[in-house]
């Protein structure tokens, strides 16, 4: 517990469990105690549903899941459950109008451009500076 860890999980969707006691959804909420640094990427909420063929148990996991991941990037989707979930985590316009996920589709954000969300609750949408990636 003296240094972080830390858990890369690409295409999440293919690796999920539920099991109750060794599921991910275990796992993730012991590993936080363990100071253990999880990133799950999965294509999108509806593929993690998908993955445990939408049961209720599946869908109480990928809840759990996504509370116990509380730093989420949101990147290209036209994926209507990540959209939904969006609107439900990033607060809406302070007036009237439209919600900033409509007005500024996931499914139109170009490359490297993400919507984030931190675990203090802010949020924002920008976009990586590519020229720093080579």
């Amino acid at each position: 517990m003296e240094r972080p860890t830390g858990l890369i999980v690409d295409e999440f969707q293919r690796f999920i469990t539920i099991d109750a006691q060794s599921g991910d959804a275990n796992f993730l909420d012991v590993a936080r105690g363990y100071r253990c640094n999880c990133v799950l990427a999965t294509q999108s909420v509806e593929a993690l549903h998908n993955a445990l063929r939408s049961s209720r148990h599946a869908v109480a996991a990928v809840a759990s899941i996504l509370a116990n991941a509380p730093t989420k990037w949101f990147f290209a989707t036209k994926d209507q459950s990540t959209t939904a979930l969006m609107r439900v985590l990033i607060p809406g316009p302070p007036e009237p109008g439209p919600h900033i996920v409509d007005a500024r589709p996931t499914a139109l954000l170009k490359p490297g451009e993400a919507y984030w969300m931190m675990a203090n609750a802010s949020w924002g949408r920008g976009r990586a500076r590519l020229d720093l990636l080579n």
